[in-house]
């Protein structure tokens, strides 16, 4: 984060001015990614549709209906030569660090915001009861090396979990939980989260997640998106092979093995869904940014 920059003073509800459509929060989206493709591009960085947007170019040519955000994968090492040619900001929009960007704790990826933006965001739990506020991004997960061994993969993201857990209930301000087990878990685990600390925590989760160098391992695969774990877990040398997919009428990069990546990650993937599961994970508003 930027320290000092105005543009990162909290967001909140009174900064939210008008309801964006479904339509205009795409495109907002859309153009994100193409000035993120365009430096990508230009600079020689690797980049990668991922799970639920590369599924959308697959089955869709473009966003899954019911879907309403991108997500991007970038092998560990250019997603830090990203940030450090950028210094944090590609055209109007600003690229942040993991649990660096002043908005959302808990974020173990790297983001690119849309600061004319504004996302009223319902996660449940207490989330509920008290939404965050911050701006439409773009996530960016680095892609790490992973172990070939399945015994020593498990543990590997076996650690990662624990670590994710605590950081969470650490960065909690309400002791509520979006179920009775979720709850009890945060009373019993609280006191030792708090002691630790935040940033500890986060500093854990990032150093398990770089165990396994990129360049070095045969496998890799994103350590840091919180819903996929071990199935994540692909051969190096055929997901580099880039091959090229449609997207909303445009043409971006995704693995040459995507086929192996989404069967592993949601099975049949062209199989549409049954009716009642056609509906976004996500619970948010999204808003054009009020100048106050």
């Amino acid at each position: 984060m930027v320290k000092g920059n105005n543009e990162y003073l909290k967001f909140s509800k009174s900064q939210c001015g008008n309801k964006m459509t479904q339509m205009e929060s795409r495109q907002v989206q859309i153009d994100m990614l193409d000035n993120l493709v365009e430096f990508c591009d230009k600079h020689g960085l690797r980049y990668f549709l991922s799970g639920g947007t590369l599924l959308g170019a697959i089955r869709h040519k473009g966003f899954i209906p019911w879907d309403d955000d991108i997500d991007i994968n970038m092998p560990r090492p250019d997603c830090e030569r990203l940030f450090n040619l950028t210094k944090g900001r590609i055209g109007k929009y600003v690229l942040t660090m993991p649990d660096d960007d002043g908005f959302a704790r808990c974020c173990e990826s790297f983001r690119l915001y849309n600061f004319d933006t504004v996302i009223e965001s319902f996660v449940g739990g207490v989330a509920r009861k008290h939404p965050v506020y911050h701006p439409i991004y773009i996530d960016i997960f680095p892609i790490e090396g992973l172990p070939q061994n399945n015994l020593i993969l498990k543990l590997h993201y076996f650690k990662l979990l624990v670590c994710r857990k605590m950081l969470r209930v650490s960065a909690l301000k309400h002791m509520e939980g979006s179920n009775i087990l979720a709850h009890i878990f945060h009373l019993v685990t609280f006191v030792p989260a708090k002691i630790v600390g935040y940033r500890n925590w986060a500093h854990m989760l990032q150093k398990i997640a770089q165990k396994y160098h990129f360049d070095e391992e045969d496998y890799i695969g994103v350590m840091t998106a919180p819903v996929h774990t071990v199935e994540e877990r692909v051969k190096k040398k055929d997901y580099l092979d880039i091959v090229s997919v449609e997207f909303e009428g445009k043409m971006y990069h995704a693995p040459g093995n995507y086929d192996t990546y989404l069967s592993q990650l949601y099975g049949d993937y062209m199989k549409m869904p049954p009716l009642e599961k056609q509906k976004s994970h996500h619970e948010f508003n999204m808003y054009w940014r009020k100048k106050l």
